[in-house]
């Protein structure tokens, strides 16, 4: 199941009109990229920001190439107003492919994506995927998906999941406190970035209405005025 999907925009404007006001999405948090607080990092999911929900961007300028590495559309459940307004195939201002079924919430239910079906399947990372080939290789621009985030039931199975990808020696990144959530990044064989989220705590942990204000993690905070001079308007 999928916990967040992650994609790149160059135009956050846009990108909050048309997931909040057009797609009718929560606006769940804004915050920097962790690894980056130069860059937003904005998340949108339904109404108290639940895993399975969730579609995320980075701010960056310039537009991706579609190829092997990069997923690039999302499967997506709507409430049915929703859907029966815009239809089951749309695009973001970036470009990014969106194909939506009728349902009550929002819920990621899978990606448009070059990755291997067998490598997804042998670790137990099912969603209701389309595949395709590419052959040329792409770069992550605007319109292109960064990563895809599966959930993972709990700490401890994370950490069994990881060390079962370094027995295979697929190179994984170590726990990742992601405040909202603990992480393990990896790529599977065709090259698509994918990650294995934990379910919480969650995101109201550091602020009681969500996507209100600008939240930063505790690191980044003495640099608050720098970064918010950094960042475009929204």
């Amino acid at each position: 199941m999928i916990h967040h999907i992650t994609a790149i925009t160059e135009d956050v404007k846009a990108n909050y009109d048309f997931y909040v006001n057009k797609l009718g999405m929560n606006f769940v948090k804004k915050t920097v990229n962790f690894d980056d607080p130069n860059t937003y990092h904005l998340y949108y999911g339904d109404s108290e920001g639940n895993p399975g929900s969730l579609i995320t961007f980075f701010y960056y300028p310039g537009k991706g190439r579609r190829g092997r590495g990069f997923a690039e559309g999302i499967i997506l459940e709507v409430p049915k107003k929703i859907y029966e307004q815009l239809g089951n195939i749309i695009h973001d201002p970036d470009g990014l492919t969106l194909k939506l079924k009728p349902g009550n919430t929002y819920k990621t239910l899978g990606v448009i994506t070059p990755a291997s079906k067998d490598f997804l399947e042998k670790y137990d990372l099912k969603s209701d995927n389309e595949y395709i080939n590419r052959d040329n290789y792409g770069f992550i621009g605007a319109g292109l998906i960064h990563h895809v985030a599966h959930i993972t039931e709990d700490e401890t199975t994370q950490i069994n999941f990881r060390n079962e990808l370094t027995k295979a020696n697929i190179a994984v990144s170590p726990v990742i406190d992601r405040i909202y959530f603990k992480s393990i990044y990896f790529q599977e064989e065709n090259g698509c970035l994918q990650e294995l989220a934990t379910n919480g705590p969650g995101f109201y942990v550091d602020e009681k209405v969500l996507g209100s204000s600008l939240v930063l993690p505790p690191w980044y905070e003495d640099q608050r005025e720098e970064i918010e001079k950094r960042l475009p308007d929204l």
